[in-house]
């Protein structure tokens, strides 16, 4: 009995080694609820010109299905708006003490000749058409690219990136963040023509130091 005890013990001990990598606690990262909850959502100039929402299938004219399980987010403004904003955001904690790695999945379908990357995530008036990502302070403005602001840019649109591209791994290593209660914001910017963005597989991956 205390032999069977111990080999217990010691299998107990090696599962929770291997289990030292968590995901992070970015609940329906995946969308598969089929709604945004838990997601903060803005629409500019309102969200008649469409705004963030989850699909699935092949939905969304330009996007791939979902790259995990049935359903992902997508903001894709309809054909008659001449220009507009999405925001999709929400606040985790980083615990104190550990490693923190984002990732998610992301693809789009630019309707315009190249990308513009204006220092505004306003609509107007300058001519916008990009996709950013970024780590914001939890109490920053939701529209801000003031650099005191932002903790981690993980991703901005290059002026001359492909204009379609399918559902890719974007990571980013948000470590000496821990302690932190930050915003992820994910931000779509469209004014010269279609832009249909998307997103699955938002995730935390943490594991003590």
């Amino acid at each position: 009995m205390r032999r069977t005890g111990a080999v217990l013990l010691a299998l107990a001990a090696a599962l929770a080694l291997a289990g030292g990598a968590q995901a992070g606690k970015v609940r329906n990262g995946g969308f598969e609820r089929g709604d945004l909850r838990g997601w903060q959502v803005r629409a500019l100039p309102d969200a008649e010109c469409g705004s963030w929402t989850v699909y699935g299938g092949d939905a969304v004219p330009g996007l791939p299905s979902p790259p995990r399980g049935d359903r992902a987010a997508a903001a894709s403004p309809p054909a008659e708006c001449l220009s507009g904003a999405h925001i999709l955001s929400r606040v985790v904690k980083l615990k104190k003490g550990s490693k923190h790695k984002l990732s998610f999945r992301l693809a789009y379908d630019n309707g315009y000749e190249f990308f513009l990357t204006p220092g505004s995530l306003e609509p107007e008036p300058a001519g916008s058409q990009q996709i950013r990502v970024d780590v914001l302070r939890a109490g920053a403005p939701l529209l801000s690219v003031n650099p005191n602001h932002i903790l981690k840019r993980v991703y901005v649109t290059r002026h001359d990136a492909p204009l379609r591209r399918g559902y890719r791994r974007v990571t980013a290593n948000l470590s000496k963040l821990a302690g932190k209660r930050v915003r992820l914001r994910f931000a779509a910017v469209a004014n010269r023509g279609p832009l249909a963005v998307g997103l699955d597989a938002v995730r935390i991956a943490s594991r003590k130091r």
